[in-house]
């Protein structure tokens, strides 16, 4: 028996890789994180000896034993006895990564006592050819948690159909834009619930509130062309290796009416077979 798939997630550290082979296990594939390389040949072995034949989850970093010295002829090792193997490569830029590691108050694995930024350009010369034989490079910079999770579990729907993942996020113009938004749609030109007495308490969640913004011609007929031009879109954005697109609808507050829209996109996008998933920022509401 042989395994159905090797994903190995690496990458630049604090670019997501915990994220990301969390995101493999909630799917039900059996992952490992940051074993010794030279146990990887052995443990696939192992495992197509066994009665498992799912797919196999490898987290890896510059912390594993022999990483930069025998990653790179393990992976050829594998692919050469012609077994499916993925490697997948996370980064992000180097303000982001700064970013992170004062929150988190960790120290960065290469940190030598020349400072952060220091420890960052060293470990990204270090990865560089383990970057340039990786099948998949994904950015995280702009991924949210929930955003990288969909993306990866993307990688392994991709094995059987390549999927683009579309993300809808409703969001408030007086609080500022989304900074993950690829596409950013204004329906501020739809009528307003807030000027609606029973309706200025209740939300776009609320069935009240989106039958008031979609009942007008000008919401139905702004959600069928945003459908259509996603539709034309998305396949050209997929063929320059985009893995998701962040589409953001504004209204003022957030509440109603770009809530309202963010639901019936979805609605038309799903029926039209393209996988979505919504989130209310001012609501802290995710649906999927």
């Amino acid at each position: 028996m042989m395994l159905e798939a090797i994903y190995i997630i690496t990458g630049q550290s604090g670019s997501g890789k915990t994220t990301a082979v969390g995101a493999l296990e909630d799917i039900g594939i059996y992952c490992v994180d940051n074993i010794p390389v030279t146990l990887i040949p052995p443990l696939i072995e192992s495992l197509n000896d066994s009665s498992y034949t799912g797919p196999l989850g490898i987290g890896l970093d510059l912390r594993t034993p022999d990483y930069l010295e025998k990653l790179t002829d393990i992976i050829q090792e594998v692919k050469a006895q012609g077994l499916p193997l993925k490697l997948v490569f996370l980064e992000t830029t180097e303000s982001t990564l700064i970013q992170r590691y004062s929150e988190v108050r960790r120290p960065h694995p290469m940190n030598q006592g020349n400072g952060l930024e220091d420890a960052i350009s060293k470990e990204r010369l270090a990865l560089a050819n383990v970057r340039a034989q990786s099948d998949e490079v994904i950015n995280t910079t702009k991924l949210t948690s929930h955003m990288l999770r969909k993306t990866i579990q993307r990688i392994h729907g991709a094995d059987r159909e390549l999927r683009m993942q579309v993300s809808l996020v409703s969001f408030g113009f007086k609080h500022g834009l989304p900074a993950s938004a690829d596409l950013v749609f204004d329906v501020r030109f739809l009528p307003n619930p807030h000027y609606i007495p029973e309706l200025r308490p209740m939300t776009g969640l609320d069935a009240a509130v989106k039958d008031f913004v979609m009942e007008h011609h000008s919401a139905t007929e702004f959600v069928a062309h945003c459908s259509s031009m996603l539709s034309l879109l998305l396949p050209q954005y997929q063929k320059q290796g985009k893995a998701y697109l962040t589409v953001a609808l504004g209204c003022t507050g957030g509440q109603h009416r770009s809530v309202s829209v963010a639901r019936a996109l979805a609605e038309s996008l799903q029926e039209a077979d393209i996988s979505v998933d919504v989130r209310h920022r001012e609501l802290r509401e995710i649906s999927t």
